[in-house]
């Protein structure tokens, strides 16, 4: 069997870890010293596939043996019922033995074998079934995974809570998994619910620059094609995340080659739009329709709309239905039902002329406290577009 094949097949079941069990190792290191564990401390060893990119959080306790082939610091691991992946590690294995504590970087040993390991395969019960959704997804180097609880995951910074200083230190969040597919089309951002997605293929950005993102071409589950880009939805590490029975896994979104989903094999699935950002719980119903037009001459059309400014790269903040203006002199906040049209002169500069319902029009020097304009689209849910593309803005109440 192939490697490829060998990680296709890789998730059939999953193995329930026995973290109260005391683990015995055998360890062979470079030097042809051995060394016999008494107990082995590791919890996990992250694994990075061969020649791929994918990262897998390997529990110890659910090895048999690992053994260094070819350049050395190639492994493979053995799984208790005899799967096999093949990567590189920097982690270290520890334990204790009859001289007290030990430690040796896995990148130095021939081997490593888990005496009481094999002897649990037989007996090993399965574990159950994460929620969530169950996917294929093939990487760049063409090697398949089958992922269950599967997720879009994201990195954003925040300040310190509570902090004092004046430049406080940011603390990061590397962990917001969510179950839908951040996508950008013509400027708008908007998700794609796991639930209606049949199959992603992606293509790598063309741009080397950090936050370039890949190209998405979706086909749903009711046969729609959806054609963009992955949207840098948060600050950055985009990545494909789940679990596998070898552990948990990561891949950078952009090393992501297809993602097919397994809807026949999902447990418990949620359908999950990029509102669920929306601060406190709120909902889109300002009564307003907005009407986009960018520079390019695109127009986008927005339900209960709001202007909002972007925080984190996905959080809605400050959501309002009224636009800080400078006219002459006077900075003023006009209402959205005392605006029918407000047209920009200048790409990415906010000065132009608005149009009132009556016919006025006055000029319009700046325009400030908002970042982003938003709201439901008839398509793809809830979206929204960068204020820096659009010429135009037209608003009508409903009724």
């Amino acid at each position: 069997m192939s490697r490829r094949g060998l990680i296709a097949f890789a998730v059939v079941t999953f193995i329930m870890t026995c973290s109260g069990l005391a683990q015995e190792a055998k360890v062979v290191d470079t030097k042809n010293v051995e060394v016999n564990l008494a107990k082995v401390t590791s919890r996990h060893i992250e694994v990075t596939l061969e020649n791929s990119g994918a990262v897998l959080r390997m529990p110890v306790e659910n090895l048999s043996r690992i053994v260094a082939v070819g350049d050395g610091k190639t492994l493979v691991f053995t799984t208790i019922d005899g799967r096999e992946v093949r990567g590189t590690t920097s982690d270290s294995l520890e334990g204790e033995w009859e001289l007290g504590e030990y430690a040796v970087r896995l990148s130095r040993v021939k081997s490593v074998v888990f005496h009481a390991q094999a002897a649990k395969a037989a007996t090993m019960p399965i574990a159950d079934q994460p929620d969530g959704f169950v996917l294929t997804c093939t990487d760049s180097a063409g090697m398949a995974i089958e992922i269950y609880s599967a997720s879009f995951n994201f990195t954003y910074s925040y300040p310190a809570a509570g902090n004092w200083i004046p430049y406080p230190p940011t603390r990061r969040s590397e962990n917001n998994p969510r179950q839908f597919l951040p996508m950008e089309i013509d400027y708008v951002t908007v998700s794609i619910p796991f639930a209606r997605i049949e199959s992603v293929e992606l293509r790598p950005p063309t741009s080397k620059s950090y936050g370039a993102m890949p190209t998405a071409r979706v086909t749903t589950t009711d046969g729609k094609v959806v054609n963009g880009q992955v949207a840098a939805y948060g600050e950055g590490n985009w990545r494909l995340t789940g679990k596998t029975a070898f552990g948990d896994f990561r891949l950078e979104i952009a090393k992501v080659a297809r993602v097919e989903f397994q809807h026949g094999k999902d447990k418990n699935p949620t359908t999950e739009y990029l509102d669920r950002d929306i601060p406190g719980g709120q909902k889109l119903e300002s009564g307003f329709t907005v009407r986009a037009t960018t520079w390019g001459g695109r127009e986008h059309v927005f339900t209960d709309a709001c202007v909002f400014n972007l925080g984190d790269g996905h959080r809605w903040g400050y959501q309002s239905t009224s636009l800080n203006l400078a006219i002459g002199e006077s900075q003023n906040t006009v209402e959205f039902n005392k605006i029918k049209a407000l047209t920009f002169n200048t790409e990415g500069k906010f000065q132009g002329s608005l149009t009132t319902p009556t016919g006025t029009t006055v000029a319009v020097g700046s325009l400030s406290n908002v970042s982003h304009i938003g709201g439901k689209t008839q398509e793809s849910g809830p979206g929204y577009l960068a204020l820096k593309h659009v010429k135009i803005i037209e608003i009508v109440k409903k009724n």
